[in-house]
């Protein structure tokens, strides 16, 4: 069964981000930018020291040198990134939740010109610590004011409070199942659950008790594109943590969709039969399916910035020192793509993390992880909700 929390997300990386500000406002907000960097950052209650150093409020420049550790130089194509904020509205939640779950994460993305294109709550009985929930319940809205969505894709027909929608079991041994209905004129709402064996009624209950939510996330000071390489736009944003101290901030986003590339097939089975035997134009039929198979679609770029008390990457790494603080870079090529990682120890118990993906086509290197580190600044969002139902 198609994931289609996935394919939401994996839809709505591809639109663009909120418009940049205004250069000007930003010049004006400067001096007010600096002193609201240098205070502590008040996050769901808890005072916690976000900046990206003690005594340097704006993007600041990776460098300094320690004793027998490379030095990461200023790059001389970093800026400091005009910021935004960047406010959503929740619009709905489900007001009544099975035992043992609390809300522990928040991903939305990028606005259309309308509105919010995608919001989505998890709610979980497991740690979500240190990349995000594996599991749990979500409730998701998507814009979409399509009168004939959603489809029913061989999904169960439901009925969610007069509204249509239809429910999608764990078919083909599957550990998610979901419903999704027409909420309002102008959204999709989807409740799924994963690896929490939640039955169809327990879906239903959940759907049918969600109800109007005027608050709004919102994420203060949050860098606008033009520190990202390789086309990149930042438009994918998560809050996540066990407690509101604990939580980490993450932003990501994707460069532009690479077309697809004919590569050249080589045939690793034994000679056909003879050119004159062979269906269309005589092409031995073991080759004409490499030759499909090599319009290889070549993915875009993808790149997040994360702030927390823990990182995603791997141990180990080059060992590096940024602004003096110690700091590692990784490379991970073990995968379908080169991951690369730049880790800053922060001090206080927070780490700064940019990660990029470099598929095929693309280039992402430890120069570019650098100067979106050096674009960074303290991103605050009110907590406060985690943990709570």
């Amino acid at each position: 069964m198609t994931d289609h929390l996935e394919d939401l997300i994996r839809r709505a990386q591809e639109r663009r981000a909120a418009d940049t500000v205004d250069p000007d406002r930003i010049r004006r907000a400067l001096p007010a930018r600096a002193a609201h960097r240098t205070r502590q950052l008040r996050l769901g209650g808890a005072a916690l020291a976000l900046a990206l150093a003690a005594t340097v409020s704006l993007p600041y420049f990776l460098g300094g040198t320690g004793t027998g550790e490379d030095s990461a130089a200023p790059s001389a194509s970093a800026t400091a990134a005009p910021l935004q904020d960047l406010t959503v509205g929740l619009l709905y939640r489900p007001t009544w939740l099975p035992d043992g779950l609390t809300e522990r994460s928040r991903l939305f993305t990028s606005k259309t010109e309308t509105g919010p294109f995608g919001v989505q709550r998890i709610y979980t009985n497991s740690s979500v610590e240190p990349d995000g929930a594996k599991g749990g319940l979500s409730f998701t809205l998507n814009r979409d004011a399509d009168p004939a969505h959603p489809e029913a894709n061989e999904g169960t027909p439901v009925d969610i409070d007069g509204r249509p929608g239809f429910y999608h079991g764990r078919e083909g041994g599957a550990d998610k199942s979901y419903l999704e209905w027409r909420i309002d004129p102008d959204h999709i709402a989807t409740v799924s659950e994963g690896r929490l064996g939640l039955s169809r009624d327990d879906l239903l209950r959940v759907a049918r008790g969600v109800r109007p939510d005027g608050r709004a996330i919102t994420l203060q000071d949050v860098p606008t594109h033009n520190v990202m390489p390789a086309g990149i736009v930042l438009d994918r944003y998560e809050v996540y943590g066990d407690t509101p101290s604990g939580m980490t901030i993450r932003m990501g986003g994707r460069g532009p969709e690479r077309p697809a590339i004919p590569e050249p097939a080589v045939s690793l089975s034994r000679p056909g039969p003879s050119a004159s035997a062979l269906p269309g134009g005589g092409k031995n039929a073991d080759t004409a399916q490499q030759d499909k198979d090599a319009q290889v679609k070549k993915g875009p770029a993808t790149l997040s910035v994360e702030i927390g008390p823990r990182t995603s990457a791997p141990e180990g790494g080059r060992q590096l020192t940024v602004a003096g603080r110690p700091a590692r870079a990784v490379e991970r090529t073990d995968g379908s793509a080169p991951m690369r990682y730049l880790v800053v120890d922060l001090g206080g118990g927070r780490f700064l993390t940019v990660t990029g993906i470099e598929p095929p086509g693309s280039r992402i290197t430890f120069e570019d992880l650098t100067v979106v580190a050096e674009g960074s600044t303290a991103v605050a969002v009110d907590g406060a909700w985690i943990g709570t139902r």
